[in-house]
């Protein structure tokens, strides 16, 4: 992996593991003008958690299209699945990869 391709993986992953740790039950991430803003649901209320620049959304799209084993060419309405390994468990998100927004859901946990 380069450089900025490891740097995405580990934003990826960031987002991913602060779902897990805050106890999210979703988290969207949508892109503007002025970034990507990234919101857990968190209790049954949206939070903002933080915020990251705007040239990471297509390399940060691809890689949890990586992380979900398909290629933005080839999605259809069907939600990806992304599974993570945190702490010994593993976690499943449902993962709706759209062009200005994505969402997250976990839907498991083993």
């Amino acid at each position: 992996m380069r450089g900025q391709d490891e740097a995405i993986a580990r934003v990826a992953r960031v987002i991913l593991e602060t779902s897990i740790r805050e106890d999210a039950t979703m988290v969207t991430l949508d892109v503007g003008e002025q970034g990507v803003t990234v919101k857990y649901r968190i209790a049954d209320a949206w939070h903002d958690r933080m915020n990251i620049p705007v040239y990471v959304w297509a390399p940060l799209r691809e890689e949890l299209a990586r992380r979900a084993g398909v290629r933005l060419d080839d999605l259809t309405d069907e939600p990806a699945v992304i599974p993570i390994t945190w702490e010994g468990r593993t976690y499943t998100f449902k993962a709706v990869l759209g062009p200005q927004h994505i969402g997250l859901e976990r839907i498991a946990v083993k």
